[in-house]
C-alpha cells in the first residue's frame, strides 16, 4: 500500500506540479522580455501557438520542438490503445480470466474509430474541438458506465457473492 500510494498519488502529484512551476515560469518570464509578444499570440492564435513561442526562445529549439512532439505522440498512442482496450472489453462478450483480451478485429475498429474521429477534431476545429468532443462524448460515456455498473451487479447478485 505504501508503494501504491508513493508512485500512484506522490510522485505523480510531484511530476506535476514540477512541470507546472518550470513551465508556467519560463513562459511568464519570456512573456515579459518579449514585451507581451506571448499573451497576444494566445489571444489571437489560441493556446496551441504558445509552447512554439516558447520553444524558439530555447537554445536547440528544434530538437526539443521535435522530443515535443515525439512525446506527443507516445502519449496519444497509450491512451488511444488503453481507451480501446477498454471499450473493446466493455463491447464484446465472452470475457474471462481465461479470454481477457477482446478479438483484434474489434479492437482494430474501435481504434480506427478513436484515430479517424480525434483527426477529424483537430484538423477541423482544433484544440477546441478536442475539449468540445469530449465533453459530448462524457455525456453518452455516463450511461454506458451505468449500464456496465448494472451488469456487474446483476452478475454479482446471480453468482449468489450478495
Amino acid at each position: 500500500v505504501r508503494q501504491f500510494i508513493i508512485f500512484n498519488l506522490l510522485l505523480p502529484a510531484l511530476f506535476g506540479s514540477l512541470w507546472m512551476v518550470v513551465f508556467s515560469g519560463t513562459t511568464i518570464g519570456f512573456d515579459r522580455i518579449l514585451g507581451d509578444a506571448l499573451i497576444d499570440s494566445l489571444n489571437s492564435n489560441g493556446p496551441q501557438s504558445l509552447i512554439y513561442l516558447v520553444f524558439d526562445q530555447l537554445p536547440f529549439a528544434g530538437i526539443i520542438g521535435f522530443f515535443f512532439l515525439v512525446i506527443v505522440f507516445i502519449s496519444y498512442v497509450t491512451a488511444a490503445d488503453s481507451n480501446t482496450s477498454a471499450m473493446t472489453g466493455m463491447s464484446t462478450k465472452g470475457i474471462d480470466p481465461e479470454h481477457q483480451e477482446a478479438p483484434i478485429g474489434t479492437k482494430v475498429i474501435w481504434g480506427l474509430l478513436v484515430g479517424f474521429i480525434a483527426w477529424v477534431m483537430i484538423s477541423f476545429a482544433g484544440a477546441d474541438g478536442i475539449k468540445m468532443i469530449s465533453t459530448l462524448g462524457g455525456f453518452p460515456t455516463l450511461f454506458l458506465l451505468i449500464l456496465v455498473g448494472a451488469g456487474l451487479l446483476k452478475m454479482i447478485i446471480q453468482k449468489g457473492n450478495i
